[in-house]
């Protein structure tokens, strides 16, 4: 069900709404689903509910759905046609040379290249939410085109849903980035870091194994002392200048983001000012 939100209900509803976007790959995750499109037009958080209206729209409409298998150079010609070039760059990658699913809504002319499996009827699709907008790059990769994620969560019934964003609202509440910022305990950023709090108990155990004490005339003087990440995120070390000037010298790591289909990448800090920054920027600090 969710699969078939996704790569049918979804896609044809930004497809009617934005005529000229274009199409890129909608999986299913965890408790939800998402597709990345690119867009002439921005999409925000604020386009959901008419989103929705639209794949409401289209779910009434009670269609059919239906597969075709296509050799692989079926499959190109019939995405290059629909102008859908992220469709035919995946068909071009894959190894195989038949079997391409193409799914087919009722007698409308949207079409999808999806592995499937899809409900046999739009009539079978249970309750359902977009959730929320983000940005993508085509294939994890920071040197091709940014495209539009809209995510989104099905259930089968409104029950489920409603029980479901009742545990999003309440986890949301309890959020440790939101509190950690809100008591002065820890800023947070893709380059998250330490300080207050968390430090002094950093220190209580440093202290353990050093007689004098990390730093035994920091207090006396008004110091607070902070602890930062060793491997913090590249836009971090973008946004500082290091990158460009000493990428070839840094330690990088790259972590594959889950369910998203790109790699975070990472390297172990050259220097600590950068992340310490980012403890100033939280606002003024009172001695």
């Amino acid at each position: 069900m969710r699969h078939t939100l996704t790569a049918q209900v979804l896609a044809r509803a930004i497809k009617n709404l934005y005529p000229n976007s274009k199409l890129a790959i909608g999986p299913t995750i965890d408790d939800g689903f998402y597709y990345d499109f690119l867009t002439e037009k921005a999409i925000s958080s604020d386009d959901l509910p008419k989103i929705e209206n639209e794949m409401r729209n289209i779910i009434a409409l009670g269609d059919s759905i239906s597969k075709s298998l296509n050799t692989k150079k079926e499959a190109i010609k019939t995405f290059k046609a629909k102008q859908e070039g992220y469709k035919v760059d995946i068909i071009n990658d894959s190894d195989q040379e038949d079997n391409f699913q193409i799914y087919q809504q009722g007698e409308s002319d949207f079409i999808d290249l999806c592995r499937g499996p899809h409900l046999p009827n739009l009539k079978h699709i249970g309750a359902f939410k977009l959730t929320k907008v983000a940005g993508a790059y085509w294939r994890g990769n920071s040197d091709n085109e940014m495209l539009t994620r809209v995510y989104g969560t099905a259930w089968k019934s409104d029950k489920e849903l409603n029980a479901y964003l009742l545990r999003l609202e309440e986890a949301e509440k309890r959020d440790h980035r939101k509190l950690g910022k809100r008591n002065g305990l820890i800023p947070f950023s893709r380059g998250s870091t330490w300080h207050g709090f968390l430090a002094s108990k950093w220190l209580d155990y440093k202290d353990l194994a050093d007689e004098r004490g990390a730093c035994p005339d920091a207090a006396e003087y008004g110091y607070q002392e902070i602890k930062t990440p060793q491997v913090v995120d590249r836009k971090l070390w973008e946004a500082s200048g290091h990158w460009d000037k000493y990428r070839e010298n840094m330690f990088i790591t790259e972590i594959d983001e889950e369910h998203a289909n790109e790699k975070r990448v990472n390297a172990l800090k050259p220097m600590n000012c950068p992340c310490h920054v980012q403890i100033y920027n939280q606002g003024l600090k009172k001695l």
